[in-house]
């Protein structure tokens, strides 16, 4: 295999052909492969950089957010049961499908055959989009337990039920190229399987529907969820300044947190998520697919394998106890400690909510929920 660095006509970055080298006795042939797109050193081996630094923190974050998880009875929370599910979904698109970009990308094409193709199109839709619903549906539990304290509506059935939706409408949307619903196919320069670019009403019925029910309304109903919670605490907040006897400090401080939560997650999902529905957009919407750059499609996709590393630090990483958990599997800190610790901050959960003794028994449920929802 050969590679002939031209530069363009004003002299700028190099443009990178890739030729298949066809050997016939003692002559050389240069044949054009319109399938291969060879970006160049100075592009290839950043992106590889920081794909196997993505893969490191996505697999070895989430990994320890499930032994934690596992291991300690007290971590098996309701709200765990979502963390799971999402770390399973960002282990599996790591482990899976992570490694094939970044061999296509240092090959400069696809190297694993068509029907390979097909089911790393299906991987890919099938993991992402289950890590999404699953942040949304985050969203939810978080927004009813805070705001309905006293409703009983995520009981550990229904949280299964919301995890099992999460998955079955992942394989709705994965399936469709499968079906004839669009087709998945690999795009030169790409770094992986994926649906083609839609030219008819059938394949951009298809993508609308990924763009809507995977982007927009997830975003839409996370903002909502959280600008209620943010809302909740701050009204609550103020009560207790007004109610208790709680330090203005201790209050302020603990909204901040909050507040440094919510920030988190919905610029996470912006920043990572964003790129990908621009990409689609242009690529749909483009008349001329040619003048779509062929980098935009592996930097959109690789946006949205950050969140697999992101969602671990934002949703474990943040909470003592998670923290605590890492320290015991990397240092070999034996299980009582970790237990220790584990009683020792649902001891301080306690302690700050009897401090609330003197708010009206009406809303200490929405204080208890507040003291064991957050990190």
């Amino acid at each position: 295999m050969f590679v002939n660095n031209t530069t363009d006509e004003n002299g700028d970055l190099p443009l990178s052909v890739e030729f298949e080298l066809s050997l016939n006795g003692d002559n050389a042939t240069q044949v054009i492969d319109d399938k291969t797109l060879f970006y160049g050193y100075p592009v290839v081996v950043p992106l590889a950089l920081l794909m196997v630094i993505i893969i490191v923190f996505a697999v070895g974050g989430n990994v320890m957010v499930v032994l934690t998880i596992l291991r300690h009875r007290g971590m098996k929370t309701r709200t765990n049961m979502f963390i799971v599910n999402l770390a399973v979904a960002d282990i599996l698109v790591a482990v899976l499908d992570m490694p094939v970009s970044l061999i296509t990308i240092i090959e400069g094409r696809w190297v694993f055959g068509d029907a390979l193709c097909k089911l790393n199109g299906f991987t890919m839709a099938l993991f992402l989009i289950c890590s999404i619903h699953t942040l949304m549906y985050i969203s939810v539990h978080k927004y009813i337990s805070i705001t309905r304290p006293f409703s009983r509506a995520m009981t550990p059935r229904r949280i299964k039920l919301m995890i099992l939706a999460s998955w079955l409408w992942a394989m709705f949307c994965a399936t469709g190229p499968l079906v004839g619903w669009n087709e998945n196919v690999y795009k030169k320069g790409a770094g992986q399987c994926g649906p083609a670019i839609p030219k008819g009403i059938v394949a951009l019925s298809h993508s609308v529907l990924i763009t809507t029910s995977n982007y927009i309304i997830p975003l839409s109903v996370m903002t909502f969820c959280y600008s209620k919670i943010f809302s909740e605490i701050h009204v609550h907040m103020k009560r207790i300044r007004e109610t208790s006897n709680i330090d203005l400090e201790n209050s302020v401080a603990q909204q901040k947190k909050v507040a440094t939560t919510l920030f988190l997650v919905l610029a996470c999902f912006l920043l990572c998520w964003t790129p990908y529905l621009l990409y689609s957009n242009i690529a749909a919407l483009t008349k001329d697919k040619k003048k779509v750059p062929p980098i935009l499609n592996p930097l959109a996709y690789w946006c949205g394998y950050f969140n697999s590393a992101c969602n671990p630090i934002i949703y474990a990483f943040r909470s003592p106890s998670f923290r605590k958990g890492y320290k015991e599997i990397m240092c070999g800190a034996p299980s009582a400690k970790l237990s220790a610790e584990l009683r020792y901050w649902s001891e301080a959960n306690n302690s700050r909510r009897r401090s609330l003794s003197v708010i009206p028994e009406s809303k200490k449920s929405r204080a208890r929920a507040l003291s064991e929802v957050w990190f």
